[in-house]
């Protein structure tokens, strides 16, 4: 009698998979009974072994799934190892028949034992960082099989949440704990935030901490793309590009690669970001977005194929495809963003969204420094992202935003560097939203000019009659920001603050004069590119002349002592208006459209205005500046993006 091997089959083949074929428990109910019993704990092991260490295929899972749920009221903490094994077993992705016992067994065992609910979250949301194993980086977010694995979770996750409403706060404190590290590759972190952003739909309740999470990660990421790297890997990769060119008898890509020293972020239409820390955040913000132009809108697909897409990560052809177009046709023209005629606003969505997202602003992004790209989400919102053809409720989005920056900064009970930050961004967001109406620029210069007349009139003289001594300007931080933003504006929108003669009337009641000859000099800690430009834009409408007090600024070169009995010099501040640039590529097409770009002035400039810049509107200042923007950022030249903006700082 011949024997066969354990591997070959009674035909002599061998089989195709190189393990050991899985054995299906047999008698698990009076396994797990006899173990609890303290009767038969080998038999226990044996099976938790088996779960453990053997890959099950579906027909075997569906029948233990079937035979577990039979059991579920033994399913105790004195079985827990067994129950973590068999709550690791993949499932997601398998045939419909064992997704749905499995949800099903899932619903049953937290619904008896309520304090499995913190594994099985945890193995949920994890399995939102589960990458298709055949997607490249580059391919699009989701691809089929992640699609397939979101859905299922989602699904179960939902029906939990329905069944167990308190188990909602450790599903966020999971998202929060599972969500991948800043380095991980930008297709994980992009799968799981559209996760995330997928529980918002089905979940409103958890949007606002959802938010924060989502949020928080890419404050992170903001903070270490600083400009300057972002822009040297940028025109390194411009240079190597060219040095690349003259390589000969070598394969193209690995002769970029080796030149790189590394492997090169594939740019999808020649619009990814070398920096792999931007090229990330800049996916994310596209995918958020994207995100946000599909809640707020009413013209999704039909309502029964809704319910199934609230399921499952969408792509960002579903989400908006409008908006996948070439970023500099984008910002050429505005119609896929404010003219489409069927484009029709949910309000109370909008409203809802932009609420919690004003909220996490408030908490996280005002107080944050070095904050150079997150912050435009709130700038989307505000200065007109959301809109349809019909009316203008996005004006009140607008508004609302102002109002909140000018309390912040207006407020005694807010912290000095908290109420400067929010001058900044005030002024900032004043001058770049393109669509934002003249009535709010002007109510709020009026509200800023008031409380800065308040302020001198407070300040002009001491407790013992005499004038306020220059050195206490250090004291005056908010004061002396509110005055830069109050410049700063007026340097950057008078071509539409001096239309007509209202306009000139208008900037006549703001009392300029005053405010620049002020003891408490203003002008003084002035960015001097801030200073020279409004001091030429007062000028030549007669609004009031900063020539005298910026000369007798120039000569001055007394020092002051400090508390520490040493000399200083009055320092000038640093203003950072944080809506002056965006170097991000894929989501330009986004920001592009709201973003107003400086104008100078067509008038010439009075002779008499010595402290004025000669070639203040040619590129020679850009060039100077260290927020110019990099060629390989934007492929044009920067003159005709940001113009000479008179918030970009100078280094002379």
């Amino acid at each position: 009698m011949s024997k066969t091997g354990i591997l070959k089959t009674a035909g002599g083949a061998s089989k195709p998979s190189n393990k050991v074929q899985f054995r299906i428990p047999i008698g698990l109910k009076s396994t797990l009974s006899d173990y609890v019993k303290g009767q038969d704990k080998r038999l226990y092991e044996e099976t938790v072994s088996l779960l453990r260490d053997y890959d099950v295929v579906d027909d075997d899972l569906l029948q233990l799934l079937k035979e577990v749920r039979s059991v579920v009221s033994i399913l105790d903490r004195r079985v827990k190892f067994f129950v973590h094994v068999f709550l690791l077993i993949p499932w997601a992705h398998r045939s419909g028949p064992v997704v749905e016992e499995y949800q099903k067994f899932l619903l049953d065992i937290l619904t008896a034992h309520n304090y499995y609910i913190d594994i099985s979250f945890e193995i949920l949301v994890k399995t939102f960082r589960t990458v298709d194993p055949s997607a490249s980086e580059d391919d699009p977010v989701p691809t089929a099989h992640e699609r397939n694995v979101s859905t299922n979770v989602h699904k179960v996750l939902r029906d939990i949440l329905r069944v167990i409403p308190l188990s909602s706060e450790i599903l966020v404190e999971q998202c929060k704990t599972q969500y991948p590290y800043v380095r991980r590759p930008a297709r994980e972190q992009e799968l799981y935030l559209g996760n995330i952003l997928t529980i918002m739909r089905y979940q409103p309740s958890l949007q606002l901490e959802l938010l924060g999470i989502v949020i928080s990660k890419m404050i992170l990421l903001d903070v270490n793309s600083p400009f300057d790297e972002i822009e040297t890997m940028e025109e390194e990769e411009d240079e190597k590009d060219v040095s690349s060119t003259a390589v000969d008898d070598l394969d193209a890509t690995s002769t970029v690669t080796s030149l790189m020293g590394g492997p090169l972020i594939r740019r999808i239409g020649g619009t990814g970001m070398r920096h792999p820390l931007a090229n990330t955040l800049d996916r994310k913000i596209v995918r958020f977005l994207a995100y946000t132009n599909s809640v707020c809108l009413k013209n999704r697909p039909a309502e029964e194929k809704e319910e199934i897409k609230r399921y499952y990560v969408e792509s960002l052809e579903e989400l908006q495809p409008a908006f996948l177009v070439d970023p500099e046709e984008m910002a050429d023209s505005n119609q896929a963003l404010t003219q489409s005629e069927d484009k029709v606003v949910d309000w109370v969505r909008c409203k809802c969204l932009y609420d919690d997202l004003k909220d996490v602003f408030s908490r996280l992004v005002l107080p944050t420094h070095g904050s150079h790209h997150v912050q435009f989400l709130m700038f989307y919102f505000a200065a007109g992202g959301i809109q349809d053809s019909k009316n203008q409720q996005w004006v009140k989005l607008a508004s609302s935003y102002v109002s909140l920056l000018w309390e912040k900064a207006s407020s005694p009970n807010s912290a000095p560097v908290e109420r400067v930050a929010a001058l900044n961004y005030l002024a900032s967001f004043l001058a770049r939203s393109k669509l934002l109406p003249i009535s709010i620029l002007k109510t709020s210069l009026t509200e800023m000019c008031h409380w800065i007349h308040s302020y001198i009139g407070r300040q002009e003289y001491t407790e013992s009659g005499a004038l306020t001594r220059e050195c206490e300007n250090r004291n005056h931080s908010v004061f002396n920001s509110a005055c830069h933003a109050l410049f700063y504006i007026i340097a950057f929108r008078h071509m539409f603050l001096s239309k007509t003669t209202q306009d000139i009337q208008f900037l006549q009641s703001l009392n300029l004069s005053r405010i620049v000859t002020a003891a408490l000099n203003p002008l003084k800690t002035c960015p001097s590119n801030i200073a020279k430009r409004f001091s030429s834009v007062v000028a030549s409408l007669q609004l009031a002349y900063c020539a005298t007090v910026m000369e007798a600024n120039a000569r001055e070169t007394i020092p002051i002592e400090s508390n520490s009995t040493t000399l200083s010099t009055l320092p000038v501040l640093s203003s950072c208006f944080p809506f002056d640039r965006y170097a991000l590529t894929r989501s330009d097409c986004f920001i592009s459209p709201l973003f107003l770009q400086y104008q100078g002035s067509e008038e010439k400039e009075s002779p008499d205005d010595e402290c004025a810049s000669e070639d203040e509107d040619g590129d020679h200042f850009l060039d100077e500046s260290p927020y110019h923007v990099p060629r390989r950022v934007r492929d044009v030249s920067m003159s005709e993006v940001y113009g000479t903006s008179p918030g970009l700082m100078d280094l002379t």
